[in-house]
């Protein structure tokens, strides 16, 4: 898939990282900043640093801030933002047996872990599921401590 979006020049944006400067309302608030670098401290200025503030700190408990759920909401309705991926990881478990054996040979651990992942890539300007389903994966090592680990 990743390569799919290469090869297409796509710009893929992570929500909880970066905001497209693009959006209408990035461009308002950079307006905001520029106003407030004019302004002297006063009350005005005052007022600009608290809404600022507001907008784009992360409330406790929530993991984006309003100015970026404002500018995911405008990319959803203006057609801006074509795709949307949601992935969600499900409890992994890992296991470990140590074969506790006596001083002269070596001890051997066993470790094996396993998750899954699941996705759903969603076409937002024709509302429908493009691709959906669950990714899983394994791992294990079988090693002497001390010789091969």
């Amino acid at each position: 898939m990743t390569g799919e979006l290469i090869k297409r020049n796509t710009v893929v944006l992570h929500d909880d990282f970066r905001m497209s400067p693009e959006a209408e309302i990035s461009k308002d608030v950079a307006k905001l900043r520029d106003l407030r670098r004019e302004l002297r401290a006063d009350e005005s200025a005052g007022v600009i640093d608290k809404c600022l503030s507001s907008i784009t700190s992360t409330p406790e408990g929530v993991t984006r801030s309003p100015l970026t759920d404002a500018v995911l909401y405008e990319g959803l309705r203006t057609g801006q933002i074509e795709h949307v991926l949601v992935v969600k990881a499900n409890a992994g478990s890992v296991g470990q047996l140590l074969d506790n054996r006596p001083l002269w040979l070596k001890d051997r651990v066993f470790v094996r872990a396993a998750m899954s992942v699941n996705y759903l890539l969603l076409d937002a300007k024709a509302k429908r599921i493009v691709v959906a389903g669950t990714m899983s994966g394994k791992a294990k090592i079988n090693r002497k401590i001390g010789a091969e680990l």
